[in-house]
């Protein structure tokens, strides 16, 4: 599962690998293509890839289908009601039929306000136009009537079901959009246009900036460059989740740099947390764990005493390294590593250090140490 939402609200929903989306309400969303050949649920369907869009908490879902892939695209856009755009393309050149399945555990009333769909009184999912055809009923029965053709066109009006389908028309090599509301108690007058919101390519490039700040790093694997630039987001859209944050998301917070957000959750967690946070305690959830591990790679501290890159992973040696303001209590730290055969070339510079500062390197040369502040010096290598 991966969660999705907006800094600065608690609201989030959780997508599956194949773009079913939990909403905070109870609510999951589902979705199915009516195509020429036949009806294909991406719950179901062999041909269902998923990528993740760079760092960011938005992901793309294709399906394959006849001469072409329906791509759902999921990402928190924010706006009134706190909103999780799902963008649908008909990537192929025919038209098909979206069905947005929504289910809850217990039975819903469900109407719809020009292009809102309300649900317990409260605005759902916002769209362009009204759904052409809807049905209705227990689980499982309104998806097989949808696909059976006995959807119905009339005005959809207080009708109850703990399963809705909701269908809409998409031509060719054109987008659906839609917006979840995860404000269980938004009114339909208070909910973005789907058109309002932020697109696709703004979120990431808003995710990109925030990603600029804080401990970067550049490291000579691509793959776990993924995994931090990913876990480094997630760990951001947590800060603002979580409603009493525990000592892993605040030391993580800390070590990573994300200072306002590591002093809001400090405000909001407990008396035990803030103690387990300043012993360090180092138990991870999965995504922090990434960030731990390669934080202890690339910079150790003991009080006054900073070491850079203390154990680095033995693929990186002869590879480019590049770690930016690695926040210590010694100062805030910056440096490189280039290689000149098999010696390393070490670029460093601490920003506000305190009296008595040393600087090692013991997983490069383990003799060499200074208390210069910024400086570049060429190290004998590993032994």
């Amino acid at each position: 599962m991966t969660t999705v939402g907006v800094l600065g609200s608690p609201r989030r929903a959780e997508v599956d690998e194949r773009g079913a989306t939990a909403l905070p309400s109870g609510v999951r969303a589902d979705w199915i293509v009516g195509a020429d050949d036949r009806w294909h649920a991406a719950t179901r369907e062999v041909g269902v890839r998923q990528r993740r869009l760079g760092p960011a908490p938005a992901l793309e879902t294709a399906m394959r289908g006849p001469g072409g892939d329906a791509v759902q695209r999921v990402y928190g856009a924010g706006g009134r009601g706190d909103v999780v755009v799902w963008e649908i393309e008909n990537a192929s050149p025919v038209p098909f039929v979206l069905a947005v399945v929504v289910q809850a555990r217990r039975e819903m009333r469900v109407r719809v306000e020009d292009a809102v769909v309300v649900v317990n009184g409260a605005a759902l999912i916002s769209a362009t136009r009204p759904p052409m055809r809807w049905s209705a009923g227990s689980s499982g029965s309104a998806s097989a009537a949808a696909m059976a053709g006995d959807a119905s066109d009339a005005p959809l009006r207080d009708v109850r079901g703990v399963e809705v389908v909701l269908l809409w028309p998409v031509t060719h090599r054109t987008v659906q959009r839609l917006g979840f509301t995860l404000d269980g108690s938004a009114a339909p007058g208070d909910v973005a246009a789907p058109g309002a919101l932020p697109s696709i390519d703004d979120v990431v490039a808003g995710w990109a900036a925030q990603l600029r700040r804080g401990m970067r790093v550049d490291l000579p694997d691509a793959s776990l460059q993924t995994e931090v630039d990913t876990a480094r987001a997630d760990l951001l859209l947590a800060a603002t989740s979580v409603a009493r944050p525990d000592e892993q998301l605040l030391v993580s917070l800390e070590d990573w740099g994300f200072d306002p957000e590591a002093a809001a959750a400090w405000q909001r967690a407990g008396w035990r947390a803030r103690q387990a946070a300043r012993r360090r305690g180092r138990s991870r959830p999965a995504a922090e764990s990434v960030l731990s591990n390669v934080r202890d790679a690339l910079v150790r501290e003991h009080g006054n005493e900073v070491e850079i890159l203390p154990a680095p992973r033995a693929e990186w040696r002869g590879g480019s390294l590049d770690v930016r303001d690695a926040p210590t209590r010694a100062g805030r730290l910056s440096y490189s590593v280039r290689w000149h055969g098999e010696r390393p070339a070490l670029l460093w510079e601490v920003r506000e250090p305190v009296t008595g500062l040393v600087l090692r390197a013991p997983g490069l040369d383990d003799v060499w140490s200074t208390s210069e502040a910024a400086g570049e010096v060429l190290l004998r290598g590993p032994r």
